[in-house]
């Protein structure tokens, strides 16, 4: 038993547009690169070796995508459910930066943040209420 792909008029118009749309974007970006005194081909072929070239190359791909891609998921989420969310990558951002504060150990961090009603000792494994 043989399958038949049938695709309908709409979706072959969606996969033209986004088509059109990445060879819009390798065009405009080869011109950005010629105009520099560069080869686009070269260009081209050291984007697609580093990223898809070699397992580890697969692997940092898939390493730095991944929060880009969470991130798309959420603004999905959001979207769906009728919220605006405009600040997904400015979280994505800064979700990190306040790690390394926590997870320093003897860093005295309720200088910081007691005053939110809680002190965190990072050595520790306890958070207890301020005032305590």
């Amino acid at each position: 038993m043989k399958l038949k792909w049938k695709l309908t008029l709409s979706a072959k118009l969606e996969i033209l547009k986004y088509a059109a749309a990445v060879i819009l974007v390798m065009v405009i970006g080869a011109l950005i690169i010629f105009s520099q005194g560069n080869s686009p081909v070269e260009a081209f072929r050291a984007m697609i070796i580093g990223s898809v070239g070699s397992p580890a190359a697969i692997g940092t791909t898939i390493r730095w995508a991944t929060p880009s891609i969470i991130t798309g998921i959420a603004a999905v989420v959001a979207f769906k459910s009728g919220i605006w969310n405009c600040g997904i990558e400015g979280q994505m951002y800064f979700g990190p930066f306040p790690a390394p504060v926590f997870t320093y150990p003897g860093l005295p961090v309720d200088r910081w943040f007691g005053g939110y009603g809680l002190r965190v000792y990072p050595g520790d494994s306890e958070i207890e209420a301020a005032g305590q």
